[in-house]
């Protein structure tokens, strides 16, 4: 996730958008949400899309699962965290580390409201473009409320995302306000990429209750690079009100097997992860309507010849109310 404008800069694979495409229509100055502050032109990063494999297909009637938002407009409260810490720990120490938990660390949290607005998509990859404005975010962990002075400077921050009617997102994009610093800009852009990283998919097959399906995909945590897959559960649809509940879990580990230490290469000796998660999802809306998804993610490195192993562990929550 982008802790600089350095990040950015690596990252950013599509050209720079105006606000009307990313909205996918030309009258985006109609969009009437508040508050409204004067925005710079919107940066894009392409994502990979993601490999949707359908594990058990359910019980009973078998329904497909897709995103109907269109033209929809509402407003969402979000809570968004991510903790990383690391240490050296003796191999001969003989400490058995506690069970890893799905928030081992604890996660400084970003919170805001937000307007959230779908539209049709106009190109040839995706079928909606979603648009969301942040209020004011803010911390609301007690060590990190100094920041929110500056945080305040990204009032209006908006971003949105191209996707399926099944949720696949193609590209994410960026408009921070004129105002914002450099620092707020990077810590907002930073929690909404932990957000989009854990997008709700659902499978092209028809599935029934119980069904559960993995999302495999490549993201960027606080310090890391994972390769993820998320396995969702259907737990319940109501097809009258549009309403699903899904079982979420979370496993991670580093895209590269080696980190590079004083020198040495420091390969993965173990890698763990914990999850707990739940979300309720209207098919009327882009962005879950409640729920939380909390996970923790512990990596070893080691070497044969080193007396100590480097022990990384991340934490991200998702929580919508």
């Amino acid at each position: 996730m982008p802790h600089t404008h350095a990040f950015r800069r690596r990252h950013i694979l599509i050209p720079i958008v105006t606000l009307s495409l990313m909205l996918g229509l030309s009258g985006c100055s109609n969009y009437d949400s508040s508050p409204q502050v004067p925005v710079e032109e919107a940066v894009g990063i392409e994502i990979a899309q993601p490999r949707v494999t359908v594990i058990n297909e359910g019980t009973g009637a078998k329904t497909p699962l897709r995103f109907a938002d269109i033209d929809n407009r509402r407003t969402v409260e979000v809570l968004i965290g991510d903790g990383f810490s690391q240490e050296l720990r003796r191999k001969d120490s003989g400490h058995t580390p506690a069970p890893l938990k799905a928030e081992a660390v604890e996660p400084r949290v970003l919170h805001s409201t937000a307007t959230v607005v779908t539209k049709k998509a106009e190109n040839s990859t995706s079928t909606r473009s979603v648009f969301v404005q942040l209020n004011t975010p803010e911390f609301v962990t007690p060590t990190k409320e100094s920041l929110n002075e500056d945080l305040a400077t990204a009032r209006g921050f908006g971003f949105g995302w191209f996707a399926s009617d099944t949720g696949e997102i193609s590209s994410v994009n960026f408009t921070a306000p004129t105002q914002a610093t450099d620092n707020a800009r990077a810590l907002v852009e930073q929690h909404l990429l932990t957000l989009t990283g854990l997008p709700v998919v659902f499978p092209e097959a028809a599935v029934g209750v119980g069904a559960s399906w993995t999302v495999e995909s490549r993201v960027q945590a606080a310090a890391q690079t994972y390769l993820q897959t998320v396995t969702y559960t259907l737990k319940s649809f109501d097809a009258d009100s549009t309403s699903v509940v899904l079982g979420v879990d979370v496993a991670q580990r580093p895209s590269l097997g080696a980190l590079d230490a004083d020198g040495k290469q420091l390969k993965v000796v173990h890698t763990e992860s914990a999850t707990e998660g739940e979300l309720k999802v209207d098919l009327g809306s882009p962005l879950p309507v409640s729920g939380k998804i909390a996970t923790s993610t512990q990596v070893v490195y080691g070497e044969e010849s080193s007396e100590v192993d480097v022990v990384q562990e991340s934490t991200l929550t998702v929580e919508f109310r």
